[in-house]
């Protein structure tokens, strides 16, 4: 979870509530040389931390058969469920994390809509794609679109994309992409968490996402957000456990809880630093749309 927490700001905190402050851009209209003017707001927003809650129930009997099975004293089965429970806390927050960036970068592309795609797309579920006739022309399309988000949030190109399996192959076949550093192993790959590949261009990093579908298409771009910036922040609380007798089953249990209290926050302007598109190689509009829709029912 290493790779996609360091792509936002994450804070700690010891509070329920805890405030954020971030610059704005603001339109300060024209100068008297009739060129726009650009500055700076201050602006305050307040995250109320919610709990999010994993659990397990196990036997005191399965836990006396693993502690015979690999020997006594050798492992202590309650660190064993508290580690299982510890990742799967950490999975659901890499979950929420990036279908988060992953929304706001949707929005943004919305914006891009014509009036006639947007009416479309509000009865019918269309949304339009980019069409590319070969892999040559997907790194235009990536630099194209990272532009976009450094035209329009005025703070920089984005710094990576988030993208499956399926995706990330064509991508490293491409002459701009070059492999991380052999000698210094991702941590997070194989854990199912997203990890970084290597580099697009010189510019973008490459991050596969291992829990999308490998045929899906789509490419989630964003910007590295650092404290003050517009863009998503994940405040956070230290993980409390909780242990108490139980029964399971008319059998005497242990459950073990894990409470992590967590707030996602996104900048009202943060949509400005996402980008998601899909790509496709074949024609694709509202008549290819409705078909696909029937017969994929």
């Amino acid at each position: 979870m290493k790779e996609i927490k360091s792509r936002i700001f994450s804070k700690k905190t010891d509070l329920p509530i805890c405030e954020l402050t971030y610059l704005s851009l603001v339109d300060e209209g024209k100068d008297k040389n009739d060129i726009n003017q650009i500055g700076l707001k201050p602006v305050r927003k307040t995250a109320h931390l919610e709990t999010y809650r994993v659990n397990t129930k196990v036997s005191k009997e399965q836990m006396s058969d693993i502690q015979k099975l690999h020997g006594m004293g050798v492992i202590d089965t309650t660190s064993m469920f508290r580690s299982a429970l510890e990742n799967e806390s950490a999975m659901m927050q890499h979950k929420l994390i990036r279908e988060i960036i992953s929304f706001a970068g949707e929005q943004n592309y919305k914006e891009s809509y014509t009036k006639t795609q947007m009416f479309l797309h509000n009865w019918f579920g269309y949304t339009p794609k980019v069409r590319i006739k070969s892999d040559d022309q997907l790194f235009q399309k990536i630099i194209l679109f990272s532009n976009k988000i450094a035209a329009k949030s005025r703070r920089g190109p984005a710094d990576y994309i988030i993208v499956s399996g399926g995706m990330a192959n064509r991508i490293m076949n491409l002459s701009q992409f070059v492999y991380n550093d052999p000698n210094q192993p991702n941590l997070d790959q194989g854990t199912g968490f997203i990890y970084s590949q290597g580099n697009l261009g010189g510019r973008l990093s490459v991050l596969i996402d291992p829990n999308l579908s490998y045929s899906d298409m789509r490419i989630i771009m964003g910007s590295n957000i650092k404290e003050h910036d517009e863009g998503i922040y994940h405040v956070h609380a230290d993980p409390v456990f909780e242990e108490f007798e139980t029964m399971l089953d008319v059998v005497p249990s242990v459950n073990i809880v894990l409470s992590q209290r967590m707030a996602l926050i996104a900048t009202d302007n943060a949509h400005q630093r996402y980008l998601t598109f899909e790509i496709t190689e074949k024609p694709h509009n509202i008549i290819t749309h409705i078909i696909n829709k029937i017969f994929k029912k």
